[in-house]
């Protein structure tokens, strides 16, 4: 029988101990800048947790910020450079390196005419609610600046 010895995060995640925490308790994870305390209390709950080995491992490949797997960043960027690429291509060969998405693989550009239509839209459903006599008329001299400025 073969047994993996890392997992998917979204695999191991429930299992992990700071998963269970409350948001403030977990922020002990992630502290701010500088030089850290000298017995962390975060490091007792990552010794006692079942999946510290598959956190550390994937905290390496993926270069995450915080405190994983009992180690600290500066920990982990101190570990050899050779060491860190074999466990990545380790990882991509076993199928649980994660891309990590890129924000702006979603942004597309769109045309001034787009996001004056989508305004106009945004304002009618504001101004649906409002009184008739309430609606502002765009005067000729707004109409020519909206011209001027590609909005159709």
């Amino acid at each position: 029988m073969d047994i993996a010895l890392q997992r998917r995060r979204r695999e191991w995640e429930q299992e992990a101990i700071c998963c269970k925490l409350s948001p403030q308790e977990r922020e002990t994870f992630f502290p701010p800048r500088g030089r850290p305390p000298k017995d962390p209390h975060w490091k007792q709950i990552c010794f006692n947790c079942p999946v510290r080995l598959e956190c550390l491992n994937y905290a390496i490949v993926h270069d995450e910020d915080g405190n994983w797997g009992g180690s600290t960043e500066r920990e982990r960027r101190a570990l050899p450079r050779s060491f860190v690429r074999e466990l990545t291509e380790i990882a991509k060969a076993a199928g649980w390196y994660e891309v990590h998405p890129d924000p702006l693989d979603d942004y597309k550009p769109r045309s001034n005419r787009q996001d004056f239509a989508d305004l106009m839209e945004w304002e009618q459903g504001l101004l649906s609610a409002e009184e008739d006599s309430l609606v502002p008329r765009l005067t000729d001299a707004q109409q020519r600046s909206f011209d001027l400025l590609g909005f159709y």
